[in-house]
């Protein structure tokens, strides 16, 4: 499969919040992923970041440069690359951007939309803020972010 070409860079022009939400694709707080938080937590996560559409071959993160947020996929899916070196795919459910927030300042890779997709987004800002007032739910979803952090860096 080719990379798509040329990927659009447009990590602060999506179109995230509520006017975003066209297609019934899954919410944050009903992936799998976060089967082990409490519902209201899961809820309040989920109210903490903002959600948004991206276009097919739009790059969301970019190799080299800071963006200061984690997504989480909704629906698509999406290439990792560094370089011109496929790395993976992600669908939904998975992460992206954890490296970059656990390890600053720059991004480890690109990653850029294979098809029209659906992404949850939450900034450092928003994602300290979400920590202070939810300090248990909070230190559950760093726990999940260095451990797909960890699982990455793994041979």
């Amino acid at each position: 499969m080719p990379l798509i070409m040329p990927p659009t860079d447009v990590s602060e022009a999506h179109s995230f919040g509520p006017s975003a939400q066209q297609h019934p694709t899954p919410r944050l707080h009903e992936l799998a992923l976060l089967r082990d938080f409490p519902e209201k937590d899961r809820l309040a996560l989920e109210e903490a970041g903002t959600s948004g559409e991206v276009i097919e071959g739009e790059r969301v993160i970019t190799e080299g440069a800071g963006h200061g947020a984690i997504l989480i996929v909704l629906a698509g899916r999406f290439l990792v690359s560094r370089g011109d070196e496929r790395i993976a795919e992600i669908g939904v459910g998975q992460i992206c951007g954890e490296m970059e927030m656990l390890n600053p300042p720059h991004s480890m890779a690109s990653v850029t939309a294979m098809t029209p997709a659906r992404v949850w987004k939450i900034t450092r800002a928003q994602l300290r803020a979400f920590m202070e007032a939810h300090p248990w739910a909070g230190s559950a979803f760093m726990r999940l972010l260095t451990s797909t952090f960890a699982a990455r860096l793994e041979p």
